[in-house]
């Protein structure tokens, strides 16, 4: 297993977008950094240096597939790993190795990492064992796909911006949705009208 390092955007798309986009849903973070990299680099005049630091950009693979791809922005290690014929250990051995190389080279910080629960899980506990640092949970997000749209009947309000005096009703909303889906949402941060 190794760890293959891009320092060229477009390289890094190349080689990544296949397997990204078969989760594109999953995947629509990574993609818009790259993406958004990749754009900013073709605009970019010949021989300039960019803004600050490229991301750091790399894939954990083993002889047969990619097995990990990891895009680093300023706050976070964003982590992708491919499903087809990888179980948990293939992944902890590619954490491991991505770990490895980034403590060796020195090459960025990892405040926090942003992947699918078990990914993320896997990650932390193979940083723990190797660095020696804990590591906690900060927030546990969810990714929702709209999969059908209803026909609804038009109403017949209008729209108009937020107003101070709509907080309550926000908030119930918010409260709401969030009881809907699983979520908790202290009822300290909620206001009755």
């Amino acid at each position: 297993m190794h760890v293959l390092s891009y320092s060229d955007p477009s390289d890094f798309l190349n080689r990544v977008e296949p397997v990204l986009l078969e989760n594109e849903m999953l995947n629509n973070l990574p993609l818009g950094i790259i993406y958004r990299l990749v754009e900013s680099c073709k605009y970019a005049v010949k021989d300039a240096q960019p803004e600050g630091p490229l991301p750091f950009m790399a894939v954990v693979s083993n002889d047969e597939q990619d097995i990990l791809v990891l895009v680093k922005t300023l706050e976070h290690l964003i982590i992708y790993n491919s499903e087809k014929g990888v179980n948990d250990e293939l992944v902890t051995e590619a954490c491991s190795k991505a770990i490895q190389y980034i403590v060796e080279q020195e090459v960025i910080s990892v405040p926090s990492v942003i992947a699918l629960r078990e990914t993320a899980f896997l990650f932390a506990k193979e940083w723990q064992f190797i660095t020696g640092h804990s590591y906690e949970i900060q927030m546990d997000q969810r990714i929702y796909a709209c999969t059908e749209v209803k026909d609804i009947k038009l109403s017949p309000g209008i729209f108009r911006a937020a107003e101070f005096r709509d907080i309550p009703l926000l908030g119930q909303w918010i409260y709401e949705f969030a009881a809907s889906v699983g979520g908790h949402v202290h009822r300290s941060c909620h206001q009755d009208g």
